[in-house]
């Protein structure tokens, strides 16, 4: 199975291979093996090259988004494997929804429904990391590192110096850098975590038949919901602390020696190093996203068919549009190319602050 045929292994059989008939003549393989040697940017001019050739193939653009809606009815399917989501957790959540379901519809997508209407009023989440002050100063390393490493040493440089720049801190700038990422961490918890924790214990009463209002006045914190669902408690000594500013950041020449310590109301502490706390931040983010996409899926999944009907809507008319119109062959040009990448470096450099 080719890398292209493993991304899209989940999908529907029909749905994958329409997709993959569509495509299978996208690019040019030499130029795109060529440019594994080359930067991300240079990537995405390849890209935006042999994708105006692709608009410009009317049959090509027709049978696309055709299936388009098809393809965003199951997006699931295509992140399932992805670093985006936590797989275990992922089906954990959704045999939940569908044993709920099965013993009441309309309390299961309630249940759905509040907790999407919920995180609707909370700072939005892919925001949260980019205004970590840490990251926000490291953006224009990210940007060279976009421009000038090779695509197959992206990851492993963008961590190298991201963890290089955390050493390097001198106290001041260290503890600067760690009290604004333990308070974002905090509402990281408190904001979005919490939210489908209260979810879940909504579900695990519908499973068992007990009515969540008479425990709901008793599970309003972190650490009572915790202890209801029978989970480790160490997020809630996390936001406990930084809630009530109870946490130390405990900073040593030697790297591996800082920590920052969580202490909770009984003087109790939890000690994270740097590695562990940046480790955790990531992986309850991962958590969070995770259970987002799932909730949201079953929703999308029980109104499929009203969706499809209204994505299609859509399609009719943004088909109707190409009909008509006319892309210039000018515009896949190398002096075209040339343009769009001095512009998408523009963007990119305006987009993470270095402009």
């Amino acid at each position: 199975m080719s890398e292209n045929e493993e991304i899209f292994k989940e999908l529907p059989e029909d749905l994958r291979n329409r997709f993959l008939e569509i495509f299978k003549d996208f690019g040019n393989i030499e130029e795109f093996e060529n440019i594994k040697g080359k930067s991300i940017i240079d990537l995405m001019a390849v890209i935006m090259k042999e994708s105006l050739k692709f608009f410009q193939d009317k049959q090509k653009l027709r049978e696309f988004l055709n299936i388009v809606p098809d393809l965003i009815l199951n997006y699931d399917k295509l992140i399932i494997n992805s670093y985006k989501v936590d797989k275990e957790h992922y089906l954990e959540i959704t045999n939940m929804l569908r044993n709920g379901y099965q013993i009441h519809k309309d309390k299961t997508i309630e249940i759905c429904n509040s907790y999407i209407s919920a995180l609707q009023t909370k700072y939005p989440i892919q925001k949260i990391t980019y205004n970590i002050l840490l990251f926000r100063d490291f953006a224009p390393n990210l940007y060279e590192v976009m421009e000038n490493t090779p695509i197959n040493e992206f990851e492993e440089k963008v961590s190298s110096l991201l963890y290089d720049m955390i050493k390097n801190n001198k106290e001041d700038q260290f503890r600067y850098y760690f009290f604004d990422w333990a308070l974002k961490f905090g509402y990281l918890i408190e904001a979005y975590f919490k939210e489908f924790l209260i979810s879940q214990l909504k579900l695990m009463c519908l499973l068992k038949n007990e009515d969540f209002n008479k425990i709901a006045d008793s599970n309003k914190t972190i650490g009572q919901l915790l202890k209801t669902l029978k989970k480790e408690n160490t997020l809630a000594t996390l936001r406990n602390a930084i809630f009530h500013t109870s946490f130390i950041i405990d900073y040593h020449i030697d790297f591996d020696k800082r920590k920052i310590i969580f202490k909770d109301w009984k003087g109790k502490t939890k000690n994270l190093d740097i590695n562990e706390f940046v480790g955790r931040y990531f992986k309850i983010f991962q958590l969070v996203q995770t259970e987002h996409f799932a909730l949201s899926f079953f929703i999308i999944k029980i109104y499929g068919e009203q969706l499809k009907f209204l994505l299609q809507n859509q399609i009719d008319s943004i088909l109707q549009m190409f009909e008509n119109a006319d892309i210039p062959e000018s515009l896949s040009t190398n002096d075209s190319l040339d343009k769009f990448t001095e512009e998408l470096k523009k963007i990119l450099k305006s987009g993470i602050g270095i402009e």
